[in-house]
Formats: structure tokens, C-alpha cells, sequence
């Protein structure tokens, strides 16, 4: 039966930047700040297999 276990820890130290506006659709400056916001993240994933042999052979 093998079983698998997984992290991903993802710490993002991105600094924010902000723009001063942004385009809209392609042609038109909107202004107004705007901010990127990183982020980081952890996952755990643990996974289990198990197989039964019903003919018995």
C-alpha cells in the first residue's frame, strides 16, 4: 500500500507595487492606484492506494 505525502509551502516576499491607473479595455487610462497584493501559501496533500485481489489467485 504506498502512501505519498506532499507540502508545498510557497512564501511569496514580493515587494507591493503600485501603479498609478490602469487601461481599460485596451484604449482608455483609468486613473486610480491600484496595488499588486503577494501572497504565499501552504498545501498538504497526502495520498493512499490500496488494491484488493477479489479472485484470489
Amino acid at each position: 500500500m504506498p502512501i505519498k505525502f506532499r507540502r508545498c509551502d510557497l512564501d511569496n516576499q514580493t515587494p507591493r507595487i503600485t501603479a498609478p491607473g490602469y487601461v481599460r479595455w485596451n484604449r482608455t487610462w483609468g486613473a486610480g492606484a491600484r496595488i499588486n497584493v503577494p501572497y504565499g501559501y501552504t498545501n498538504n496533500r497526502l495520498h493512499a492506494r490500496a488494491d484488493y485481489d477479489v479472485a484470489g489467485s
